[in-house]
């Protein structure tokens, strides 16, 4: 039998964190591999053999593409003295399409093998837990799948498109091992529900990470939120070795033996345990809705255009399209302008406001848009697209055009067209709201409706008022 002991821990890395001292005299050995004999094949009728097959599962790290966590496959042939760690994560930056192949969603990843020494010391180093299990299996199981992983790493046969869900270094694992098995960890696993979702899975991994989590959060679709299989879980290295290790391969004569043996911790880490399942709804973005939504409606009564009627004491709103100048105002004599220096801070404090806004939400709705001329299919059929809307681009222009154009037929245009695209972008995300809420359509996106929602709303209630509202639709008097 094989015994991992740790002799490395991350939570004592000693020399690793002195300045200049070299990596070689750094790096310990993390793995011994002591070949027990004799008595241990007593204890373990797996022992006997040259092909001895583990389970390497590694946790999370702190880059994004570490946060799900990764595995191998450690296979030993005790004939030859090779031991090779394989793996299915391989990927290089510096691929010269590799930011192409990312933004269309092919990103091409590789397998091969490693030495399991150096391979652990990065784990080690990055302050990553790695476990091991020892997996049970007959030398005729053994034999098929190395001879499967070195068919695998044959030039033509180990790159393969990577998705993040379906088809990934877990998955691959997976599938190895269900095809010496016979398609038994298919058929135990592929119809069992777990009620939960890739959206539920990935956000408890990243929420330790603002940006990543409300970034990820965003860009999942619907298709985030349907439920999954346990086989389906297995996307994370994690989830798959917690299956497994309660799982047993049924012999061709009855009886059954485990899949795996006792998990063993093979390179200790220090991070602390992550919250259980992902977080809830963040009133703080609904805060921040109210509080901005609202600013724009206020900026917009303080910049909208006033007039004093003689007599009355009363404000009374120009004509549609008009600045109440002293020309402008020509047409109802007697009637004094007022409050115009008053107003040019709050129309230039509002026009940022939604051209900001406008900008941000309508970038993000190109994304979405976007993302249908692509394979990333988790960003299709994405109902952020209603709060987040591409026509913002839109209403990003029209409205700050509109405080800042002088009058004329020109800028009751300009007005007309703000007008019409905020309400539209409004009415778009109350309906994809009422749509939700009343089980037609179903996304977990309730932090983008609490933030975008009110914002939308302030937005249009802005663009009515400056504008004069349906005045704006009245026809201008002819000009000489």
């Amino acid at each position: 039998m094989l015994r991992f002991r740790p002799v490395l821990s991350a939570r004592h890395p000693g020399p690793l964190r002195r300045p200049g001292f070299p990596a070689c005299m750094a790096l310990l050995i993390l793995l011994v591999l002591l070949p027990a004999r004799g008595a241990a094949a007593q204890d373990d009728p797996f022992a006997d053999g040259p092909l001895q097959v583990w389970l390497l599962t590694m946790d999370r790290g702190d880059e994004v593409y570490e946060m799900f966590g990764h595995n191998a496959l450690l296979i030993r042939d005790e004939r030859t003295g090779e031991e090779l760690a394989w793996n299915w994560g391989l990927f290089n930056f510096e691929d010269v399409d590799f930011i192409p192949r990312f933004l269309r969603g092919t990103m091409r990843y590789s397998m091969g093998p490693a030495e399991p020494e150096p391979f652990l010391r990065t784990y080690a180093a990055t302050n990553r837990a790695v476990y091991a299990n020892r997996i049970h299996l007959t030398q005729a199981e053994a034999a098929e799948l190395d001879a499967f992983v070195r068919w695998n790493y044959l030039p033509e046969n180990r790159p393969y498109v990577y998705d993040y869900y379906r088809d990934n270094c877990s998955t691959r694992l997976r599938d190895a091992l269900d095809l010496v098995l016979g398609g038994q960890i298919a058929a135990r696993f592929q119809d069992r529900p777990t009620g939960r979702t890739y959206r539920w899975f990935s956000r408890e991994l990243v929420q330790v990470t603002g940006w990543v989590d409300q970034g990820l959060s965003f860009l999942l679709g619907m298709r985030g939120d349907v439920p999954i299989s346990e086989w389906e879980s297995m996307f994370l290295p994690v989830e798959l070795m917690q299956y497994l290790e309660g799982f047993s391969v049924e012999e061709p004569g009855g009886g059954t033996r485990p899949l795996l043996g006792p998990r063993q911790l093979v390179v200790e880490a220090t991070r602390d345990p992550l919250p259980a399942g992902p977080p809830g709804p963040s009133v703080g973005f609904l805060l921040v809705g109210l509080l901005l939504g609202g600013a724009m409606v206020g900026l917009a009564v303080a910049a909208a255009p006033r007039a004093s009627a003689p007599g009355t004491g009363r404000s009374v709103a120009p004509a549609a399209g008009s600045e109440p100048t002293a020309a402008s105002m020509g047409r109802v004599p007697g009637w004094p302008v007022t409050g115009a220096p008053r107003r040019r801070l709050p129309r230039i404090l509002l026009g940022a406001m939604v051209f900001a806004w406008g900008s941000f939400s309508g970038l993000l709705g190109l994304l979405l848009v976007a993302a249908w001329f692509t394979d990333h299919v988790f960003i299709q059929a994405n109902l952020n697209i209603f709060q987040m809307s591409p026509l913002a681009l839109v209403g990003a222009l029209l409205v700050p055009g509109f405080l800042l154009m002088p009058a004329g037929p020109a800028r009751e245009r300009v007005g007309r067209g703000a007008v019409v695209v905020t309400a539209v972008i409004l009415a778009l995300a109350i309906v994809a709201v009422l749509l939700q809420g009343v089980g037609v359509l179903f996304q977990r996106n309730v932090d983008v409706v609490f933030l975008a929602l009110p914002l939308n709303l302030g937005m249009a209630v802005a663009a009515w008022r400056v504008t004069g509202g349906l005045s704006t639709f009245r026809r201008l008097p002819a000009h000489s």
